[in-house]
This record gives C-alpha cells, sequence and structure tokens, in this order.
C-alpha cells in the first residue's frame, strides 16, 4: 500500500495505492473519478473535476490511452489532510521531505503520470 500525493486540475489530495512488482501505469480508480465529479471529453481532450471546478488538459498516446499528470504543484507546501496524517501516523514535514526528493530526481512524474482508459 501507498500513499500518493496526487493532484486534479490543481486540487490536491491524497490516493491510497497498491503496490505490484509489473511495470504498469497507476491507473485512476472509478471511485476516485465518481468522487472527483469527472467528465472525459475527448473531443476536446480534456478531464473536468466538477466537484473541483477544474478541468485538465489529457494527452492522447500512441496507442489511444489517455494520460493525466496529476504531479503538476505549484501551491508551495502540499497539504495533507489532518485525518490522513492521523490514520498513517505522518507528520506534516515528512510528506514535504518525501516529494523534494521525489521531485529532485524527476521520479514524482514518471511515476505518476497517471493513464485513463479509453
Amino acid at each position: 500500500m501507498a500513499l500518493i500525493p496526487t493532484i486534479l486540475g490543481g486540487a490536491p489530495g491524497i490516493v491510497r495505492g497498491t503496490v505490484v512488482q509489473e511495470d504498469i501505469p497507476h491507473l485512476l480508480s472509478i471511485g476516485l473519478l465518481e468522487s472527483s465529479g469527472s467528465v472525459i471529453d475527448t473531443k476536446a481532450n480534456v478531464i473536468r473535476f466538477e466537484e473541483h471546478g477544474t478541468q485538465d488538459k489529457m494527452l492522447r498516446l500512441k496507442s489511444g490511452h489517455r494520460t493525466v499528470d496529476v504531479t503538476k504543484w505549484d501551491g508551495g507546501l502540499f497539504p495533507v489532510p489532518p485525518q490522513v496524517r492521523e490514520q498513517y501516523g505522518l507528520s506534516f514535514f515528512s510528506v514535504q521531505r518525501r516529494m523534494a526528493s521525489a521531485r529532485s530526481f524527476n521520479m514524482f512524474t514518471s511515476m505518476l503520470h497517471m493513464r485513463l482508459i479509453n
């Protein structure tokens, strides 16, 4: 299990995911898409997150799959919800250090460029 800082259309959040050994991209769950009020517009190549009042551009791969960059964060310190910190015993700064470390090695983008199944 992994807690993954995720940004949907500029709105920060934490996604709980399962770690597998295979080389496959992280997929956005239907539960996450439903809870964020996602509307996928393949003609305009955007995904709207109606619960957040935001949207993001999708990239279409040669395979036809759509990707969404869930790593773009321009808001300074990442706001981890207090209930997530409490439930998993995290300190505020431990999450910030992990994110800074991942960005410095450019791992975050390559690991979390999530793929949507078209």
